[in-house]
């Protein structure tokens, strides 16, 4: 920070960092001229790789721009991430979001999974304190999943892959099918085992 020639007592910055305002797990972005940021090793973790963000908004259930086209919002979890206001008037679709909103039907809702591959097929437990996702990333698997359908165990559809990245993704899920089913039911995608969170 330094003080303003043009605005006596007033303060300006090269650098403006600001908190994720989706999920504060989702790290700090800095804005600055190029090259004058200078990061502490021991206390700044430096990640400008866009396949590093993308895997983490998908384990974060984080969904962006073309991502989000033809969903409604409370669907896609923007009353979370402070994507939807319930004070503010007059914006498009404001109505119905409300409306939805405090009648509490919302029958379908975008989650995070992964599809499990390799030896740890079959012995996922994402009820449990212990389930970790990052511990069943496949940075090796690259089939895009965006579009594909994910199967019960049935061979009924339970929901649409909205994005992906390697073997994670975020699907919108149908929750009157899900919650119709028992914790032990399986679900599908591509016939591998998917887990949900």
């Amino acid at each position: 920070m330094y003080e303003s020639e043009e605005f006596p007592g007033q303060f300006e910055t090269d650098l403006c960092a600001f908190v994720d305002p989706r999920c504060h797990e989702n790290g700090v972005r800095f804005l600055c001229a190029e090259e004058t940021f200078d990061a502490e090793a021991d206390v700044t973790i430096l990640n400008d790789n866009m396949s590093e963000y993308k895997l983490n908004r998908m384990i974060k259930g984080l969904l962006e721009s073309d991502e989000l086209s033809k969903q409604f919002p409370l669907n896609v979890n923007m009353h979370h991430l402070n994507g939807v206001s319930f004070t503010k008037g007059c914006y498009i679709g404001q109505e119905l979001t409300q409306r939805t909103f405090h009648t509490g039907v919302v029958r379908r809702v975008a989650m995070p999974f992964g599809l499990v591959t390799g030896a740890e097929a079959g012995t996922v437990e994402t009820k449990n304190d212990e389930f970790d996702p990052y511990k069943i990333i496949d940075k090796d698997y690259s089939k895009q999943m965006a579009g594909e359908l994910i199967l019960d165990q049935n061979g009924k559809k339970l929901g649409k892959v909205l994005a992906s990245k390697f073997n994670m993704g975020v699907a919108l899920i149908d929750l009157t099918k899900l919650d119709g089913h028992g914790p032990s039911h399986r679900y599908t995608l591509f016939g591998g085992e998917i887990c949900m969170w």
